[in-house]
């Protein structure tokens, strides 16, 4: 018993600390104010470090009592899997219906499109969604996942939702394991901590532009690899993530010191493993031009903090968790870095001690990354999942005795991707309709499209300006036809309506309209489709003041509906 409830102190004291991390959003929500940044990030800060300090080893039962606790086991089982079902719902649809929300899914694609173009995916873009100049910062095991969708012209969120699911799947499982050993306090709080996981993934909006979520898999199998004391199998791991993020590499002193202490033979060569590892992924775009990929992933990032970041009048750098906004709230911006290097020689020399005297060295990694996020140039919240899933990843891996593998985990991606897909064929379909006066489309009206009204049988929505945006989610992307029913102003003295239709940033069709209700129909290939959100883009010229009606907003057309039909040889106007 006593056991079971040190594990179950430990998930909760987990949940806690995610639950904090997520305060900022909760507190716009409930409360509509912001947090004290300072207050939390110390709560926050003492939360984990408790967790660190008092980790310990909790010895858990390895094997299954079946005939007595299978009923238990099934009921965990299925509320894990409601829960995981329920988040997978939101986020797919989030994904169906709403752009990507900030540059790193943006600059990712058109990395990817520029490397199966044959160019260099390190550099610098310029994309018709961000209108800023950015570069490519990541490496190569983070962008590359993202080639698949890229070749399959697939939303690139496919990916991100994909890696959002397998920490919680894995909490259900921990969840369903501990409920078939008769500990079910141990099995409520894991799934309190699923629970939880979810919620702080879904408070932010992350998936709309999650891009680190593609390397959440591999905490888990390196905290198992740690675990296990399969020191260069952890090493090897170690290199992939931090070919993935350069942050990771403040993982890998605390692990050295962990093999030093349980098997100092392999010091060397886990250190070589690693180095080996992370040289071999980054190598080839050495060659190809270094200095590209030196710009993108190291001189970049100050540079871009600095100059933008932190001059920034949103206070986007100071109202975050961490040491970083306090030191620029108080104009203490030469004392960031130096901040950094001595807050990360405390805490590994803090780790070493403990190790010495047998900790493990998992959490203190968790600790050690805490930290480099607390004091980095921008301590933007979502580097702190990193941290908070290694610590669940860690609990992950005790409950299970390390026996998380790469042949269950890769098992996990696969059938996490099926059902990834299989919801968004059923969400979405090859050929969708927007009845666009209706109050069921009003979540995928993005922008130029406000108010209604009927006309006979006929709802509309009208078009207030010279643009209007429209998702057509799909889950296809053949050859298809889009067909717009409308109706341009007719008011006295007013030019007939020229519209111009373009879908994801490709123009595709312009055509005076005719008075009256039309079906605007033209084609829209391939090669400009994707599976999962698209955006069809009206613009209209001119646009006059008023309607046929009293409404004075400036008023380009009214829009019935959108549909996507099979592609017909010739476009045309009805």
């Amino acid at each position: 018993m006593g056991s079971e409830w040190a594990s179950v102190t430990r998930t909760v004291a987990i949940s806690a600390s995610l639950l904090v991390f997520s305060w900022p959003s909760l507190s716009l929500l409930w409360l509509g104010t912001r947090p004290s940044f300072p207050l939390l990030t110390l709560v926050f800060v003492l939360l984990i470090g408790a967790i660190v300090f008092f980790w310990g080893r909790v010895e858990n039962p390895s094997g299954l009592d079946l005939s007595a606790h299978a009923a238990i086991r099934v009921a965990f089982a299925a509320l894990s899997a409601a829960i995981v079902l329920y988040a997978l719902e939101r986020w797919v649809r989030a994904m169906l219906y709403n752009p990507y929300r900030a540059d790193m899914l943006i600059v990712l694609r058109e990395a990817t499109r520029r490397l199966l173009g044959g160019g260099d995916p390190y550099g610098t873009y310029h994309a018709y969604d961000a209108p800023w100049t950015t570069v490519l910062p990541y490496g190569p095991v983070l962008w590359g996942p993202f080639l698949v969708p890229q070749m399959l012209r697939m939303d690139l969120r496919v990916i991100t939702i994909i890696g959002e699911l397998f920490v919680p799947a894995w909490c259900g499982i921990a969840a369903t394991i501990e409920a078939g050993r008769g500990r079910v306090a141990s099995a409520v709080a894991w799934v309190m901590l699923l629970a939880v996981v979810v919620i702080s993934i879904d408070l932010p909006q992350f998936t709309l532009m999650g891009h680190t979520p593609v390397y959440w898999p591999l905490l888990p199998l390196f905290a198992a690899t740690v675990t296990r004391k399969r020191w260069l199998a952890a090493a090897f791991t170690l290199g992939i993530l931090i070919a993935a993020r350069s942050t990771m590499v403040t993982l890998g002193p605390v692990l050295l010191m962990g093999i030093w202490v349980h098997d100092r033979s392999r010091t060397t060569a886990a250190f070589a493993i690693v180095a080996a590892t992370v040289l071999a992924l980054l190598l080839p775009f050495i060659i190809w031009d270094y200095r590209t990929i030196w710009d993108g992933m190291v001189a970049s990032y100050p540079r871009i903090m600095k100059q933008i970041v932190w001059t920034s009048t949103d206070r986007g750098a100071i109202n975050t968790i961490g040491v970083t906004g306090w030191l620029l709230a108080h104009h203490w911006e030469r004392l960031v870095e130096l901040t950094q290097a001595a807050t990360m020689a405390a805490v590994y020399g803090l780790a070493w001690g403990r190790i010495r005297r047998g900790a493990s060295p998992l959490p203190w990694m968790g600790l050690s990354l805490l930290c480099f996020s607390l004091t980095t140039l921008w301590s933007v919240y979502y580097i702190y999942f990193d941290v908070l899933f290694l610590f669940v990843a860690a609990a992950i891996a005790e409950t299970l005795h390390g026996r998380l593998r790469l042949k269950a985990a890769f098992l996990t991606l696969v059938v996490t991707a099926m059902v990834v897909l299989a919801t968004t064929r059923l969400m979405a379909g090859p050929y969708p309709t927007v009845v666009v006066g209706s109050p069921a489309a009003q979540q995928l009206l993005r922008e130029g499209l406000a108010g209604g009204g009927q006309d006979g049988a006929r709802q509309y929505a009208l078009a207030t300006g010279a643009r209007a945006a429209i998702a057509l989610p799909r889950s296809s992307t053949a050859t298809a036809d889009i067909l717009v029913q409308c109706r341009p102003f007719d008011g006295r003295g007013v030019e007939s309506q020229i519209v111009t239709a373009i879908l994801n940033g490709q123009l595709l069709w312009a055509a005076r309209l005719q008075p009256g209700w039309q079906t605007i129909r033209f084609a829209a290939p391939r090669s400009v489709w994707w599976i999962g959100f698209n955006q069809l883009e009206l613009q209209f010229s001119p646009v006059s003041l008023g309607n046929s009606g009293d409404d004075p907003r400036r008023t380009a057309v009214a829009i019935s509906r959108v549909d996507v039909a099979p592609h017909e040889s010739e476009s045309r106007i009805q």
